[in-house]
C-alpha cells in the first residue's frame, strides 16, 4: 500500500474481500457482459448505504443489465454527466429516477444546512459549499422526482427523453410506486 495513504481497517477490509471475489473467478464475469448494459437502461438513485444490497435484488437487475448512478438524494443534477456517457457511449435508453423515503437529503429543506456544517472548515471549504446546490428534497419528496424527471425530459443533451420515469422507493415494505 502506498505511504502517502495509511492502511486503515477499511482499506484492509477492502483488500481481503477482494482478494476473496478474485479468488472465485468473478473477473471473467465482467469480462463476459462488457461496458454497456444488455438491457440498455439507467437507474438513478440515492447513495444512501441501506440501498446497497437492495437495488439490484429489488428491482430484479442482473449483472450487466443497467447502469446503477447513484449520489446523495438521487439527484439527476448530479448524475447528469454519468447519464451523458450511458447513453451517448454505451447504448442505453431508458432512465429510471428512484428516490427513497427516509432519505437523508430529505431531513433538511434548504443548502445552508450543509453549507454551515462544510464552512466550520476554513474559508477554502466554505467557498466550495457555497458554490454547490445540494438539492434538499424536504417534505416533497414525490415532487423532487417529478422536477428531476421534467430537468432530464427537458435536458437536449439526452437522447432518449421519452424513456424517463420517476419513482418512489418505500424502504419501509420495499415497495416500488411510480410517480411519474
Amino acid at each position: 500500500m502506498s505511504s502517502d495513504y495509511p492502511e486503515t481497517p477499511i482499506t484492509r477490509h477492502t483488500l481481503s474481500s477482494n482478494a476473496a471475489y478474485a479468488k472465485d473467478g468473478h473477473p471473467a464475469d465482467m469480462a463476459q457482459t462488457g461496458p454497456a448494459p444488455t438491457q440498455h437502461y439507467a437507474v438513478i438513485t440515492c447513495m444512501d448505504a441501506r440501498l446497497l444490497p437492495s437495488v439490484p435484488s429489488a428491482l430484479g437487475i442482473a449483472p450487466g443489465a443497467a447502469h446503477i448512478i447513484r449520489n446523495g438524494g438521487g439527484s439527476a443534477h448530479d448524475a447528469l454527466r454519468s447519464l451523458l456517457a450511458s447513453q451517448h457511449m454505451l447504448m442505453t435508453e431508458e432512465v429510471l429516477v428512484i428516490k427513497h423515503t427516509d432519505c437523508g437529503f430529505s431531513h433538511f429543506a434548504k443548502n445552508e444546512v450543509v453549507r454551515e456544517k462544510v464552512a466550520g472548515m476554513g474559508e477554502g471549504a466554505k467557498r466550495t459549499a457555497e458554490a454547490i446546490d445540494f438539492e434538499p428534497i424536504g417534505e416533497d419528496l414525490e415532487g423532487a422526482v417529478r422536477k428531476d424527471v421534467e430537468y432530464l425530459r427537458g435536458e437536449e443533451a439526452l437522447k432518449h427523453r421519452g424513456k424517463i420515469s420517476g419513482w418512489v422507493w418505500e424502504t419501509d415494505s420495499g415497495r416500488l410506486r411510480r410517480v411519474c
